[in-house]
């Protein structure tokens, strides 16, 4: 038996250890409620129950006995035993990926709980809403929510509860790139777990470190995280998170080339997720295998799984989810607004009051009125003014949009011609190999283009992949060179494909009309520290000869204005300028050496 087969057997055999564990915990359970008297006793042991049934993936029956809890909880007229259960039943919908379900449910806990002034139930319910936002993507909302949860935590010294807020926030930060603080908050989440001895809040402080690692490209300290609480998860039977560790651990090898590693570890992954119905979990092991067997060149299998990986993601997510989670967003805002309102109301009949018993009341109301007056005057033109930046800005980024999928066609209709050739040619094999780099490279530009800023690694990466198809293209026409400082971090985010038009336009309109072989060189360096500059240097025959080539297109010409309105509407956006300078590179003889075109982009 090989070593990845022994580990397979070894977490089928945890999680069927585990599983007979949970089971006795649901007969206890359901033993006490047989002589559970008709009280918020019998609530809790049902929302009991239903929890242990969320942990083995019975959402179902956990569904019923929620359900069940929250109707004798309303016959009480308890509203605490309400709250908790329409918490389980949110829980119930945010694990089967239905997002707007869960925030509808959440919403209604955090306004139960706002009434009777429960500051625990507050903070978790803030919590659930800023974890289900940040599975959504919105990491701004999911942050502001979660300090407000572990603000309401601190106050009321809740240790356990505080450390899963640090670990949590340490995410949001790893999402945003900022490792030092996601670092601080995940090893702060660690030390209080331990103290308090928690094995599950241990092992994903554990695997969230592990991520860190990975991310950083320590790929075997991150292993060592992973696997030590992937051991964790496996003795308490937790499936979801079993799932999560394996496609992590899947991934670790991904990265180091170690495939056939990496295909085992994701097709473990799926087993637990589809036993549960862990819909996320599938999609993201759907999504690792087809890379893999893209790896592989194993076409055929990298195909169907991104098909899988595509159906199961617009079904957690779509435009119809999208516009009901802003709803259930803007309901609990108004809702808030109104409470605000009403307390200022009460407040400000309070002051009315003490006034009126002081003799030189009737001057001071005067005064504080024209205060507030003035106050409010300034406070709702400035916020006017917010929200005015905010639409022109949205605007902005939809028009930068719209330009950069202009270029798209033009790339389309040029590569689909030398396809079409190919064959009119009879050569069949290559037309098919140009076929799957153009394929590969379409797949990257549509996905960066919807995109207003991508990492650096990811812009490199659509570059090489271009440069290469056309290199294909035009048999070998040019050679190509790329150098990046090392200094450069590659997760720094850029506005995407602002180099390719010129990378173009050096190919189309320098080389490509060259005699003989030419040399295209692209280098990327640090300017000062503060900006990343892209050079893209062509030993072609020049612009000016270029126009006065009889077969010149309007493609260039295009390209170029695109680019240039592009970086316009980047730099109206509240952005430091973005540089573009074009130099024609000439001998002493005033002889054209080619083009050099620097862009100029600021580090944010």
């Amino acid at each position: 038996m090989n070593k990845t087969a022994f580990l397979f057997f070894i977490l089928m055999f945890s999680v069927n250890v585990c599983f007979p564990q949970k089971q006795n915990a649901i007969d206890s359970l359901q033993a006490l409620l047989k002589t559970a008297r008709e009280d918020s006793t019998k609530a809790e042991l049902l929302n009991d129950l239903g929890w242990e049934r969320i942990s083995v993936g019975d959402y179902a029956k956990a569904s019923e006995q929620a359900n069940e809890a929250l109707q004798l909880s309303e016959k009480i007229n308890s509203k605490k035993a309400i709250a908790l259960s329409l918490n389980t039943i949110g829980i119930i919908y945010w694990y089967q990926g239905d997002y707007p379900k869960a925030l509808e449910y959440e919403y209604k806990v955090l306004k139960i709980s706002e009434e009777i002034g429960d500051k625990r139930r507050i903070a978790g319910s803030l919590n659930n809403i800023g974890n289900i936002y940040h599975e959504q993507g919105d990491l701004v909302k999911a942050l502001e929510d979660q300090h407000k949860a572990l603000k309401i935590y601190e106050e009321i010294n809740a240790k356990p509860d505080i450390a899963n807020l640090f670990n949590n926030i340490g995410v949001i930060y790893r999402k945003q790139h900022d490792y030092a603080a996601a670092l601080n908050y995940h090893n702060k989440a660690l030390k209080i777990r331990e103290e308090i001895g928690d094995k599950m809040a241990i092992a994903s402080s554990l695997n969230n470190i592990g991520v860190l690692h990975y991310e950083q490209n320590d790929y075997a300290k991150s292993l060592e995280h992973y696997t030590k609480a992937l051991k964790v998860f496996e003795q308490l039977g937790d499936k979801k998170n079993i799932t999560n560790l394996l496609i992590n651990i899947g991934n670790n090898y991904f990265k180091q080339k170690r495939y056939a590693e990496a295909l085992n570890y994701q097709n473990q992954s799926i087993i637990p997720a589809k036993e549960i119905g862990y819909i996320e979990g599938i999609k993201e092991a759907e999504k690792s295998l087809s890379e893999i067997y893209q790896q592989l060149n194993d076409n055929g299998q990298a195909l169907e799984h991104y098909k899988k990986y595509v159906a199961v993601r617009d079904s957690i997510f779509n435009e119809t989810k999208s516009r009901q989670i802003a709803e259930m967003r803007a309901k609990y805002e108004v809702n808030q607004k109104e409470k605000e309102i009403a307390l200022l109301t009460n407040q400000k009949k309070l002051q009315e009051i003490e006034l009126y018993s002081i003799i030189s009341g009737i001057l001071m109301i005067v005064v504080i009125l024209f205060v507030l007056y003035n106050r409010h005057h300034v406070k709702q033109k400035l916020l006017a003014e917010k929200q005015k930046l905010m639409i022109e800005k949205q605007l902005i980024e939809i028009e930068q949009r719209a330009l950069l999928l202009q270029m798209n066609p033009h790339f389309i209709f040029n590569s689909l011609s030398s396809i079409g050739s190919l064959i009119y040619e009879n050569k069949p094999q290559v037309a098919v190999k140009y076929l799957t780099m153009f394929s590969r490279l379409m797949r990257l530009i549509l996905e960066y283009s919807l995109e207003p800023a991508i990492p650096l690694s990811k812009e490199i990466e659509l570059l090489k992949y271009y440069v290469e198809l056309e290199q294909f293209r035009f048999e070998d026409k040019f050679d190509f060179t790329l150098t990046i400082d090392p200094e450069i971090s590659l997760e720094t985010n850029i506005p995407p494909m602002l180099i390719q038009p010129h990378i173009e336009n050096a190919i189309l309109h320098g080389l490509n009309n060259k005699p003989g072989k030419g040399l295209l060189e692209i280098k990327v360096s640090m300017d000062n520290k503060n900006s990343i500059v892209f050079e893209v240097r062509d030993d072609g025959i020049g612009r000016e000869q270029s126009k006065l080539q009889a077969n010149e297109s309007t493609h260039k010409s295009m390209a170029t204005n695109i680019t240039q309105k592009r970086l316009e509407l980047i730099n109206q956006g509240g952005y430091v300028p973005i540089q573009l300078l074009i130099e024609d590179l000439k001998d002493n003889s005033s002889r054209s050496l080619g083009t050099l075109v620097k862009i100029i982009v600021p580090v944010q």
